[in-house]
């Protein structure tokens, strides 16, 4: 199977002694395999264009001249030691559905273009990078002067790849310009899996704060200090780490929360931590929940700090809406779904997708394809090769109904 081959094939950029991927926005691997789906562009006969933050276009030209095209692709970079079918499905899809229209000799109305998103995993820049500039969310001046935990602008980065930023195409940024975006992608997650269900239609994308905290004591020798004296902050990280579980799970079944990283100062064992720096991720897919979610939260760090006799501060806070996805496209994934027989149902996505992005601009839609025990952001991540091939095939039939 040509996708099968395409997508092992992609993935030996940046791979990893254990079968991940690593390649990280706007490093050399991320551009080696942006490289790799330039060529292929090519090799398609697709019209290329490649913006000033090197989001990658390739457009099929219609029979309607001057017509709105229909998007459709998804990101190639990865986390640290992730999978290799994460975005990267989306735009190998995406390429293979434009060349089996080119082998059919068929014609659409409509362009349709394929996009390869820069940076959407936040692992060196913040999530969303490319596809929030193309959107308009995030300006040009903005994401240039954006700096990675070693101080490397994203300006600089591309400089450093031998890259003339002033030569590359203006990004979109312009409401007007699609028709609609479809992003096709593994779910990530174990519920198709879990139902038996070939294909997922996603209603809408999960909401979530991310909130960076630091907590203040007393640092105390370990051995002399009694108990009862101590102004311990790890109490309060490990309340705070219990109580957003219990949140979580008290929220509903699309309520998410995790603590994914604590630090403590000076992190020496025989001594009591001044200080612990935490981070918080809750999610939910619906903007009363979420809020209410947020607030219970913070409102559960407040009374423990208090409680324990310390301090805090929010150190940084990012807050992303729910974003609800076009009914128009779910209708049009639903039918295609329904003229190959396959099964389907329609759910959530607890994960960020340049979805999210598009759908402030243009009618956005998303499909789902089963994920091996749910697992993802993972070298073990692996999605059955029918399961994608199925994916592919309900990508074009979307495509082609919505370029008609």
């Amino acid at each position: 199977m040509r996708l099968r081959e395409k997508i092992e094939d992609l993935a030996k950029i940046g791979a990893t002694p254990d079968g991940g991927v690593t390649r990280l926005a706007l490093t050399k691997e991320e551009w080696e395999a942006k490289k790799w789906v330039i060529n292929e562009i090519k090799s398609v006969g697709l019209h290329l264009t490649i913006d000033k933050i090197t989001n990658i276009f390739g457009r099929r030209d219609g029979s309607l001249i001057g017509s709105r095209p229909v998007l459709f692709g998804s990101h190639i970079d990865t986390v640290t030691n992730g999978g290799r079918f994460d975005g990267a499905y989306g735009v190998v899809a995406g390429l293979e559905v434009m060349r089996v229209l080119n082998e059919s000799k068929v014609e659409t109305v409509r362009p349709l273009e394929l996009v390869c998103f820069t940076g959407e995993e936040g692992a060196r820049y913040p999530t969303l990078f490319g596809s929030s500039v193309v959107a308009g969310l995030r300006t040009l001046h903005d994401a240039y002067c954006t700096e990675d935990h070693d101080g490397v602008s994203a300006r600089q980065a591309l400089l450093q790849l031998g890259l003339m930023p002033d030569a590359l195409e203006e990004p979109l940024k312009n409401q007007a310009y699609a028709e609609a975006f479809v992003e096709l992608h593994i779910e990530q997650g174990p519920i198709l899996e879990r139902e038996h269900v070939q294909i997922g239609v996603v209603r809408s994308i999960a909401g979530y704060d991310h909130i960076f905290v630091k907590i203040f004591g007393r640092s105390d020798h370990a051995g002399t200090t009694p108990m009862g004296d101590r102004k311990d902050p790890m109490l309060a990280a490990a309340m705070l780490v219990l109580e957003v579980n219990r949140l979580a799970k008290k929220s509903g079944p699309d309520g998410r929360g995790t603590v994914g990283r604590v630090k403590t100062r000076p992190g020496v064992v025989i001594i009591v931590p001044d200080m612990v720096e935490a981070s918080i991720d809750i999610r939910e897919v619906d903007e009363e929940r979420l809020r209410m979610l947020r607030e219970s939260v913070m409102g559960h760090l407040d009374a423990s700090c208090k409680e324990l006799r310390l301090s805090y501060e929010i150190d940084e806070s990012t807050s992303i809406p729910v974003t609800g996805l076009s009914k128009r496209i779910q209708k049009a994934i639903v039918a295609s779904v329904e003229d190959m027989s396959l099964s389907h149902m329609m759910m959530n996505s607890g994960a960020g997708h340049d979805a999210e992005c598009m759908a402030k601009v243009t009618d956005t839609g998303m499909i789902f394809v089963p994920s091996k025990d749910g697992r993802s952001h993972s070298p073990m991540e692996f999605t059955d090769w029918k399961d994608l091939e199925n994916g592919a095939n309900i990508l074009l039939n979307t495509v082609l109904k919505l370029s008609a």
